[in-house]
């Protein structure tokens, strides 16, 4: 599939939605070939190989580079589902969700692709839930629930600009007591100021982050007793 060139403001609106279209099957179908060959090196060399072609040739950061591999692994135990994103039957997001799914547990791949090709990201997240738990016996979500359990994770990655990324999953019950309490440590810091002093709520929720991971570690700092200088 081939997007050529073109003088977007000649578009009537018609025109300008077909481009859109084509723009994004186009990347969805390079996805999937990125996919495979990225497969492809770092089976022929080692991941080390493999992440530095991608920053070297793809410029990609490290970070991304990272991401590009572990999503090709995930499509690599998956070819029906990297076979629909290669002919742009399903998206890169739905390739996404299948990937993340088939890790945390069995999924029937057809089946799941089938539906990727005629559902949005957001039902076929709700339909690949469903049919997981119908594939364990779980009437009572008590299987889902452990299957969200193994798949929590964080990561504390340094960004280009010298900014820290902090990012996180939880299951449902861990991520609502996290709710709470970062709510809870918003409203006083809103509370706590006036006019002007008022930080943007982004800022607040960041300052209650940081304040809430730290807070356990000073207070260990603040109880223990003072080492003698050397």
């Amino acid at each position: 599939m081939h997007v050529d060139a073109v003088d977007i403001t000649g578009l009537d609106d018609a025109s300008l939605d077909l481009r859109l279209r084509l723009i994004g099957r186009s990347r969805n179908q390079l996805d999937g070939f990125l996919a495979e060959a990225v497969a492809e090196k770092k089976r022929r060399t080692t991941p080390y190989d493999t992440a530095n072609i991608l920053k070297s040739e793809l410029r990609q950061s490290g970070q991304q580079a990272q991401r590009t591999m572990r999503e090709a692994e995930q499509l690599e135990s998956l070819p029906t589902t990297r076979g629909a994103l290669a002919d742009s039957r399903i998206t890169t997001e739905h390739a996404r969700i299948l990937g993340a799914a088939a890790q945390a547990g069995p999924i029937d791949e057809p089946k799941m692709v089938e539906a990727a090709e005629t559902q949005t990201p957001e039902q076929l997240r709700r339909t690949v839930r469903e049919h997981q738990d119908e594939m364990a016996g779980d009437n009572d979500g008590s299987k889902r629930f452990e299957r969200q359990r193994k798949a929590r994770m964080a990561s504390f990655t340094e960004q280009d600009d010298g900014m820290w990324r902090l990012f996180a999953l939880f299951d449902p019950v861990t991520a609502q007591r996290i709710r709470a309490a970062l709510n809870h440590k918003t409203d006083m810091a809103w509370h706590a100021t006036t006019g002007r002093e008022r930080l943007d709520a982004r800022h607040r929720r960041a300052d209650a982050i940081a304040e809430l991971l730290t807070r356990t570690t000073d207070a260990k700092l603040a109880i223990s007793p003072s080492r003698p200088a050397c």
